[in-house]
C-alpha cells in the first residue's frame, strides 16, 4: 500500500470511529434503550476483524444523499418500542451531524431484543 492510499485509509477509519462514538453516546442517552446488540455478521466477523474495529451494532455506509446508519439494540421491558425508536433516530441524526457536519440520509433502527428487569431474591418470594 501506498503512503498516499494508507493515509485515506486512516481517515476513513478515524471517520467512522468518530461517527460510531457519536451514535453509541446517542444510544446511551437515550430513555428505554437498554444497549447496542450485535448482529449475527457481528458474531462472525469478530475473528476477522481488527481489535480497533467498530462498536458491535452499529453499520455505517455512505449514501447519495448523505451517512445512511443500521443500528441494531435492545430495549427495556415495558418501553413504547415506536417512541422510543422515532426518539433515537432524532438523537442519532443530532448527534451525527453535530460531530461530522454532514447530513445522515437513513437511520435504520433494529430492535434485536428487550431486557427485562432482574428480580431480587426478597422480590420471588413475595
Amino acid at each position: 500500500m501506498s503512503g498516499e492510499s494508507q493515509e485515506k485509509h486512516g481517515i476513513v477509519k478515524s471517520r467512522e470511529a468518530k461517527i460510531a462514538a457519536c451514535v453509541s453516546q446517542a444510544v446511551y442517552a437515550t430513555e428505554g434503550v437498554s444497549g447496542l446488540a450485535g448482529t449475527r455478521v457481528d458474531l462472525f466477523t469478530k475473528s476477522f476483524l481488527p481489535k480497533d474495529s467498530l462498536p458491535r451494532g452499529i453499520r455505517i455506509s455512505k449514501g447519495e444523499r448523505g451517512i445512511e446508519l443500521d443500528v441494531s439494540i435492545t430495549v427495556d421491558y415495558g418501553s413504547n418500542i415506536p417512541v422510543l425508536c422515532w426518539d433515537l433516530q432524532k438523537n442519532i441524526k443530532q448527534a451525527v451531524e453535530s460531530c461530522t457536519g454532514e447530513e445522515t440520509s437513513a437511520i435504520h433502527i433494529h430492535v434485536r431484543g428487550v431486557r427485562f428487569p432482574q428480580e431480587t431474591e426478597e422480590e420471588k418470594y413475595k
